[in-house]
């Protein structure tokens, strides 16, 4: 909630807000303090914004230690990975800054591998019994938690990930590309598995036949990227209903588009 005290007015830095880190951070605060709380929190924390949104996790901190701002938003596995580093600009740069960890009093928890891993399956449960399947989900977490133990041991390549029981290639991917480490695979989420069939990328419904299909078209600097554009297409604009398919991007190429909605407005003209 400091973040939006007007003492910090010009000092506040950030990736974007449409960032899943971001994205989740506004969903736990309407959580605890409802929407008409959390909104006038994020204009207070845009009224302190140093500079404009941009970057990502390792920039932010970066941007503290560079004096472009004087608090930042950001996942503390990124700190870990600089500290972690052997490259002498980067041990300068942790020695700039310090973290912090917000409210772990009245509502953090695990803030690291470590914290995790002390915690039983039932405690991690009680936490998200909001979450489909979290029984499972809590065991999970529990034993990769023990098998990782820090932070900085958490893996970022895709052999070791899938090793760990629970994280399966969407998930694996997902960590690598928040890590920053170059793409093995493909994002595919249940967006993906609903859109790039109806685009006509693939005609599989499973999702590792799809990912299969995307890394067969896309080049393979764009891995990283492409599954979660398609996700955040399929949310915003390719939903399972009344796609708005006028406004898509894509719709030109798109063969839902072109074989069904413009074909259907033919017929009626």
């Amino acid at each position: 909630e400091q973040l939006a005290d007007p003492a910090l007015k010009g000092q506040v830095c950030t990736r974007s807000g449409s960032h899943p880190y971001n994205l989740s951070l506004g969903a736990a605060m309407i959580k605890h303090n409802g929407a008409d709380a959390t909104e006038n929190w994020a204009k207070g924390i845009v009224a302190n914004f140093a500079r404009a949104p941009k970057g990502g996790d390792t920039d932010q901190i970066r941007a503290v230690a560079a004096g472009e701002c004087g608090v930042a938003i950001a996942n503390s596995y990124y700190l870990a990975r600089l500290m972690n580093s052997t490259k002498p600009e980067d041990q300068a740069l942790v020695a700039k800054i310090k973290a912090v960890w917000p409210n772990q009093a009245s509502w953090g928890v695990y803030p690291s591998m470590r914290e995790l891993a002390k915690a039983t399956e039932d405690e991690i449960a009680s936490h998200i019994r909001d979450v489909r399947n979290f029984g499972n989900k809590a065991k999970w977490l529990a034993g990769i938690a023990k098998t990782v133990g820090s932070d900085e041991n958490i893996p970022t390549m895709m052999e070791t990930l899938t090793s760990l029981k629970g994280i399966g290639r969407k998930s694996a991917s997902v960590i690598i590309r928040e890590s920053g480490g170059p793409a093995e695979g493909i994002i595919v989420d249940l967006h993906v598995v609903r859109v790039a069939p109806r685009v006509g990328v693939t005609k599989e419904e499973k999702p590792e036949k799809i990912e299969k299909d995307l890394m067969a078209v896309v080049e393979k600097k764009y891995w990283g990227d492409v599954g979660m554009a398609i996700s955040f297409l399929g949310r915003e604009i390719c939903r399972p209903t009344n796609p708005k398919c006028e406004e898509c991007p894509v719709n030109e190429n798109c063969s839902y588009f072109q074989n069904q909605i413009r074909s259907a407005k033919s017929k009626k003209n």
